[in-house]
Protein backbone atom coordinates (compact mmCIF):
# COMPACT_ATOMS: atom_id res chain seq x y z
CA UNK A 1 0.00 0.00 0.00
CA UNK A 2 1.28 3.33 -1.25
CA UNK A 3 1.73 6.36 1.16
CA UNK A 4 -0.59 9.11 0.91
CA UNK A 5 1.20 12.04 -0.32
CA UNK A 6 1.17 14.87 2.61
CA UNK A 7 -1.65 17.30 1.86
CA UNK A 8 -0.39 20.94 1.90
CA UNK A 9 -0.71 22.98 3.97
CA UNK A 10 -1.37 20.23 6.61
CA UNK A 11 2.10 20.31 8.62
CA UNK A 12 1.35 24.72 8.86
CA UNK A 13 -2.67 23.67 10.01
CA UNK A 14 -1.08 20.76 12.50
CA UNK A 15 1.34 23.98 13.84
CA UNK A 16 -0.87 26.53 14.12
CA UNK A 17 -3.36 24.23 16.49
CA UNK A 18 -0.52 22.98 18.29
CA UNK A 19 0.82 26.34 18.84
CA UNK A 20 -1.19 27.20 21.94
CA UNK A 21 -1.30 24.29 23.46
CA UNK A 22 2.59 24.03 23.67
CA UNK A 23 2.70 27.80 24.79
CA UNK A 24 0.08 27.26 27.30
CA UNK A 25 1.54 23.75 28.53
CA UNK A 26 5.15 25.64 28.99
CA UNK A 27 3.65 28.50 30.60
CA UNK A 28 2.12 26.44 33.38
CA UNK A 29 5.41 25.13 33.62
CA UNK A 30 7.13 27.88 33.79
CA UNK A 31 4.66 29.54 36.60
CA UNK A 32 5.43 27.11 39.71
CA UNK A 33 4.17 27.23 42.72
CA UNK A 34 5.20 30.62 45.31
CA UNK A 35 6.26 27.67 47.75
CA UNK A 36 8.38 25.81 45.24
CA UNK A 37 9.98 28.87 43.57
CA UNK A 38 11.16 30.38 47.18
CA UNK A 39 12.16 26.43 48.44
CA UNK A 40 14.50 26.54 45.07
CA UNK A 41 15.68 29.90 46.02
CA UNK A 42 16.66 28.95 49.67
CA UNK A 43 18.32 26.01 48.28
CA UNK A 44 20.04 27.57 46.01
CA UNK A 45 21.44 30.89 48.18
CA UNK A 46 21.21 29.54 51.86
CA UNK A 47 25.10 30.58 52.31
CA UNK A 48 24.23 33.95 51.30
CA UNK A 49 20.83 34.10 52.97
CA UNK A 50 22.94 33.01 56.54
CA UNK A 51 24.91 35.63 56.26
CA UNK A 52 22.86 38.04 55.62
CA UNK A 53 20.56 37.09 57.77
CA UNK A 54 23.53 37.58 60.72
CA UNK A 55 24.48 40.76 59.46
CA UNK A 56 20.76 41.91 59.60
CA UNK A 57 20.81 40.79 62.84
CA UNK A 58 24.10 42.67 63.77
CA UNK A 59 22.23 46.02 62.56
CA UNK A 60 19.12 45.95 64.00
CA UNK A 61 20.82 45.18 67.59
CA UNK A 62 23.10 47.95 67.15
CA UNK A 63 19.90 50.39 66.18
CA UNK A 64 17.78 49.26 69.34
CA UNK A 65 20.69 49.42 71.42
CA UNK A 66 21.53 52.77 70.23
CA UNK A 67 18.25 53.85 71.05
CA UNK A 68 17.01 52.63 74.06
CA UNK A 69 20.80 53.80 75.25
CA UNK A 70 20.25 56.91 78.38
CA UNK A 71 23.36 59.09 79.28
CA UNK A 72 23.54 62.77 80.66
CA UNK A 73 25.79 64.58 77.85
CA UNK A 74 26.69 67.95 78.71
CA UNK A 75 27.87 69.53 75.16
CA UNK A 76 30.17 73.10 74.56
CA UNK A 77 30.97 74.75 71.52
CA UNK A 78 32.83 77.87 70.83
CA UNK A 79 31.38 79.47 67.41
CA UNK A 80 34.22 80.01 64.75
CA UNK A 81 35.48 82.71 63.50
CA UNK A 82 35.54 85.29 66.20
CA UNK A 83 35.11 88.96 66.14
CA UNK A 84 37.98 91.09 67.34
CA UNK A 85 36.07 94.40 68.04
CA UNK A 86 39.08 96.14 69.02
CA UNK A 87 42.72 95.83 67.42
CA UNK A 88 44.86 96.94 70.21
CA UNK A 89 47.36 97.87 68.12
CA UNK A 90 45.76 100.44 65.67
CA UNK A 91 43.59 101.71 69.02
CA UNK A 92 47.28 103.09 70.32
CA UNK A 93 47.58 105.28 67.71
CA UNK A 94 43.41 106.60 67.04
CA UNK A 95 42.62 109.74 68.13
CA UNK A 96 40.28 108.76 71.08
CA UNK A 97 40.72 107.34 74.61
CA UNK A 98 39.19 103.66 75.17
CA UNK A 99 38.33 102.49 78.40
CA UNK A 100 37.72 99.27 80.31
CA UNK A 101 34.84 99.65 83.25
CA UNK A 102 37.15 99.74 85.80
CA UNK A 103 38.85 103.01 83.93
CA UNK A 104 41.87 101.25 82.49
CA UNK A 105 42.62 101.36 79.26
CA UNK A 106 42.93 97.58 77.19
CA UNK A 107 46.29 96.29 76.59
CA UNK A 108 45.27 93.21 74.55
CA UNK A 109 42.79 93.00 71.74
CA UNK A 110 39.18 92.85 72.77
CA UNK A 111 37.70 89.92 71.02
CA UNK A 112 33.83 88.75 70.84
CA UNK A 113 33.10 84.99 71.07
CA UNK A 114 29.13 83.26 70.55
CA UNK A 115 29.14 79.88 72.38
CA UNK A 116 26.60 77.15 72.69
CA UNK A 117 26.05 74.72 75.64
CA UNK A 118 23.33 72.29 75.29
CA UNK A 119 22.61 68.36 76.74
CA UNK A 120 23.06 65.98 73.74
CA UNK A 121 22.17 63.15 75.84
CA UNK A 122 18.92 61.80 75.99
CA UNK A 123 18.71 61.51 80.18
CA UNK A 124 17.44 64.96 81.91
CA UNK A 125 20.31 67.15 83.82
CA UNK A 126 18.60 68.97 86.33
CA UNK A 127 19.53 71.45 88.70
CA UNK A 128 20.49 68.94 91.81
CA UNK A 129 22.10 66.60 89.34
CA UNK A 130 25.29 69.11 88.73
CA UNK A 131 27.80 68.08 90.86
CA UNK A 132 30.03 71.02 89.63
CA UNK A 133 29.02 74.06 88.25
CA UNK A 134 29.09 74.78 83.99
CA UNK A 135 31.74 77.23 84.05
CA UNK A 136 33.15 78.90 80.90
CA UNK A 137 36.86 80.22 81.25
CA UNK A 138 38.88 81.93 78.38
CA UNK A 139 42.68 80.53 79.30
CA UNK A 140 45.20 83.51 79.50
CA UNK A 141 42.32 86.30 78.76
CA UNK A 142 40.24 88.75 81.13
CA UNK A 143 36.39 88.15 80.64
CA UNK A 144 34.89 91.65 80.49
CA UNK A 145 31.24 90.91 79.57
CA UNK A 146 28.63 88.26 79.00
CA UNK A 147 25.18 87.99 77.51
CA UNK A 148 23.31 85.10 76.99
CA UNK A 149 21.34 85.33 73.34
CA UNK A 150 18.71 82.06 73.22
CA UNK A 151 17.41 79.88 75.69
CA UNK A 152 15.42 77.00 74.37
CA UNK A 153 11.83 76.63 76.69
CA UNK A 154 13.12 79.52 78.80
CA UNK A 155 9.97 79.12 81.29
CA UNK A 156 10.99 75.73 81.71
CA UNK A 157 14.73 75.36 81.59
CA UNK A 158 14.96 78.77 83.19
CA UNK A 159 18.74 79.30 82.39
CA UNK A 160 21.01 81.84 83.78
CA UNK A 161 23.99 83.16 83.19
CA UNK A 162 26.62 85.06 86.19
CA UNK A 163 30.00 86.17 86.84
CA UNK A 164 31.96 84.65 90.03
CA UNK A 165 34.83 86.10 91.58
CA UNK A 166 37.30 84.99 89.52
CA UNK A 167 35.55 86.55 86.21
CA UNK A 168 34.68 82.91 85.07
CA UNK A 169 31.01 82.82 83.91
CA UNK A 170 28.96 80.23 85.59
CA UNK A 171 25.96 78.71 83.70
CA UNK A 172 22.85 78.00 85.47
CA UNK A 173 19.46 76.30 84.67
CA UNK A 174 16.53 74.15 86.27
CA UNK A 175 16.34 71.31 83.95
CA UNK A 176 18.32 70.38 80.33
CA UNK A 177 16.45 67.80 79.09
CA UNK A 178 17.68 66.42 75.51
CA UNK A 179 18.55 69.24 72.98
CA UNK A 180 17.57 72.19 76.02
CA UNK A 181 20.58 74.27 76.16
CA UNK A 182 21.25 77.92 75.22
CA UNK A 183 23.62 80.36 73.09
CA UNK A 184 25.33 83.76 74.50
CA UNK A 185 28.60 85.51 73.82
CA UNK A 186 31.39 86.50 75.95
CA UNK A 187 34.37 89.53 74.94
CA UNK A 188 37.17 88.98 76.58
CA UNK A 189 40.42 91.30 76.23
CA UNK A 190 43.25 88.65 74.70
CA UNK A 191 43.83 87.12 71.18
CA UNK A 192 41.31 85.79 69.03
CA UNK A 193 43.40 82.42 69.58
CA UNK A 194 43.14 82.06 73.53
CA UNK A 195 41.31 78.35 74.42
CA UNK A 196 37.76 79.06 75.92
CA UNK A 197 36.93 75.99 78.30
CA UNK A 198 33.41 74.91 79.87
CA UNK A 199 33.98 72.24 82.76
CA UNK A 200 31.27 70.95 84.99
CA UNK A 201 30.27 67.12 85.78
CA UNK A 202 26.67 65.68 86.05
CA UNK A 203 25.35 62.49 87.73
CA UNK A 204 26.63 59.28 85.87
CA UNK A 205 30.10 60.51 85.06
CA UNK A 206 28.59 63.01 82.91
CA UNK A 207 31.62 65.23 82.48
CA UNK A 208 31.22 68.58 79.78
CA UNK A 209 32.19 67.46 76.12
CA UNK A 210 34.21 70.56 74.57
CA UNK A 211 33.85 69.96 70.86
CA UNK A 212 36.23 71.59 68.17
CA UNK A 213 33.57 70.77 65.48
CA UNK A 214 29.85 71.16 65.23
CA UNK A 215 27.42 72.04 62.45
CA UNK A 216 24.06 73.50 63.26
CA UNK A 217 20.17 71.94 62.59
CA UNK A 218 19.63 73.94 59.41
CA UNK A 219 22.95 73.24 57.40
CA UNK A 220 22.47 69.52 58.51
CA UNK A 221 19.44 69.08 57.39
CA UNK A 222 20.40 70.63 54.15
CA UNK A 223 23.16 68.57 53.81
CA UNK A 224 20.96 65.13 54.11
CA UNK A 225 17.68 65.60 53.45
CA UNK A 226 17.49 66.01 49.69
CA UNK A 227 19.60 62.55 49.18
CA UNK A 228 17.12 60.46 50.55
CA UNK A 229 14.53 61.14 48.25
CA UNK A 230 16.66 60.92 44.89
CA UNK A 231 18.40 57.69 46.41
CA UNK A 232 15.52 56.24 47.19
CA UNK A 233 13.69 57.05 43.36
CA UNK A 234 16.49 55.71 41.98
CA UNK A 235 16.56 52.52 43.42
CA UNK A 236 12.97 51.64 43.10
CA UNK A 237 13.67 53.50 39.29
CA UNK A 238 16.19 50.21 38.94
CA UNK A 239 14.04 47.51 40.32
CA UNK A 240 11.27 49.03 38.53
CA UNK A 241 13.79 48.36 34.89
CA UNK A 242 14.72 45.27 36.21
CA UNK A 243 11.89 43.41 37.26
CA UNK A 244 9.98 44.39 33.76
CA UNK A 245 13.26 42.69 31.59
CA UNK A 246 12.33 39.30 33.92
CA UNK A 247 8.81 39.37 33.20
CA UNK A 248 9.21 40.61 28.93
CA UNK A 249 12.92 38.97 28.25
CA UNK A 250 12.64 35.58 30.19
CA UNK A 251 8.90 35.13 29.73
CA UNK A 252 8.48 34.58 33.91
CA UNK A 253 5.33 35.13 35.81
CA UNK A 254 5.29 38.73 37.47
CA UNK A 255 4.93 36.49 41.00
CA UNK A 256 7.95 34.49 39.71
CA UNK A 257 10.02 37.53 38.72
CA UNK A 258 9.45 39.25 42.05
CA UNK A 259 10.45 36.30 44.40
CA UNK A 260 13.63 35.62 42.01
CA UNK A 261 14.59 39.31 41.92
CA UNK A 262 14.13 39.50 45.93
CA UNK A 263 16.62 36.81 46.42
CA UNK A 264 19.06 38.07 43.83
CA UNK A 265 18.62 41.85 45.79
CA UNK A 266 19.20 40.07 48.95
CA UNK A 267 22.49 40.76 48.64
CA UNK A 268 22.50 44.31 48.09
CA UNK A 269 19.93 44.89 50.88
CA UNK A 270 22.46 43.31 53.55
CA UNK A 271 25.57 45.87 51.80
CA UNK A 272 23.11 48.66 52.21
CA UNK A 273 22.97 47.47 55.93
CA UNK A 274 26.32 47.66 56.32
CA UNK A 275 26.32 51.30 54.97
CA UNK A 276 23.65 52.28 56.83
CA UNK A 277 25.80 51.02 60.03
CA UNK A 278 28.88 53.24 58.90
CA UNK A 279 26.90 56.43 58.06
CA UNK A 280 25.19 56.23 61.73
CA UNK A 281 28.76 55.94 63.20
CA UNK A 282 30.32 58.80 60.81
CA UNK A 283 27.04 61.19 61.69
CA UNK A 284 27.63 60.40 65.38
CA UNK A 285 30.92 62.09 65.20
CA UNK A 286 29.04 65.10 63.35
CA UNK A 287 27.43 67.06 66.48
CA UNK A 288 24.25 69.08 65.08
CA UNK A 289 23.66 72.08 67.59
CA UNK A 290 20.11 71.84 68.31
CA UNK A 291 17.69 74.48 66.32
CA UNK A 292 16.12 75.99 69.47
CA UNK A 293 19.40 77.95 70.28
CA UNK A 294 20.49 79.16 66.81
CA UNK A 295 17.69 81.54 66.24
CA UNK A 296 19.25 84.73 65.29
CA UNK A 297 16.98 86.37 67.32
CA UNK A 298 18.56 87.45 70.41
CA UNK A 299 16.97 87.64 73.68
CA UNK A 300 18.23 89.26 76.70
CA UNK A 301 19.04 87.46 80.35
Amino acid sequence: MTAEPPVEGSAALTFAISTPHLLREESLNSRESLGAQVKKQLTEQWVGILFGGIVASLVISFIFYNAGKRDRKPTFYVDKPRTVVLDAQRAAFAPLVITKRNGSAPTQDIVYARYYLWNDGTEAIRKEDVLREFTIRVAGGNILGHELLTRSRPDITHIESRTDSAGSVIVTFSILEKGDGCSGHIIYEGTPDLDITCTGIAVGHAEMAVIEKAIKHEEWKFQWIPGGPILLGFIIALISVDLRTRVVRHGLSLRGAMVKQLFDIFPFIVIFGMLFVLFWFSARTIQTIPAEITKPSPTSS
